[in-house]
């Protein structure tokens, strides 16, 4: 993009919404939605200030699409690593005791041949700890089996700077 981008952020109750301006488009984000055709409809027909009409097109919007109210929090995969030090058994015990996969067998010899494998997809704070419960086995045992925490690759929303993106790309697709 050949222009700057100008951000400001309205922090509303229900979630911030972030206005961002790229040469004469004003775009009204929130979450991973585009509001800005009901914040232009309110300060059109209403003629008020701007924070005004960022609040009362939030209500607007979410009022035609209840389901957006949900707020949605990003999801992080909690991956176990291979080793060489880490008997067999005791990866198997810890998938299928702590995680409660069925599929333990399978997850250990996934983890071995292609070196890590995703035993569980949480929130950041559930991920991190599962993690810390693995780092507790492994203090009560003697093993040292690694975890580590990675965005979820299976997102199911755009996020705000896509949505943006994408909006720009429609509107100056010279800039492109």
């Amino acid at each position: 993009m050949k222009n700057e981008i100008v951000r400001e952020v309205f922090s509303l109750p229900q979630m911030d919404v972030v206005k961002a301006s790229y040469k004469t488009s004003v775009y009204y984000i929130a979450g991973s939605s585009d509001i800005s055709d009901y914040v232009y409809t309110i300060k059109t027909t209403y003629d008020v200030d701007e924070a005004t009409a960022v609040k009362h097109g939030l209500a607007m919007y979410l009022r035609d699409h209840p389901q957006q109210k949900q707020l949605v929090v990003p999801k992080f995969d909690l991956l176990i690593l291979n080793d060489k030090e880490t008997e067999h058994h005791y990866v198997v015990g810890v998938i299928s005791d702590l995680f409660r996969k069925e599929n333990a067998i399978e997850l250990a010899y996934e983890i071995h041949d292609y070196g890590s494998a995703v035993v569980g997809t949480y929130p950041y704070e559930l991920a991190h700890t599962f993690a810390c419960m693995v780092e507790t086995y492994n203090k009560q045992t003697g093993n040292n089996l690694q975890t580590d925490i990675v965005e979820s690759s299976n997102r199911s929303q755009m996020d705000s700077m896509e949505l943006l993106e994408k909006l720009i790309r429609r509107d100056h697709p010279e800039d492109m």
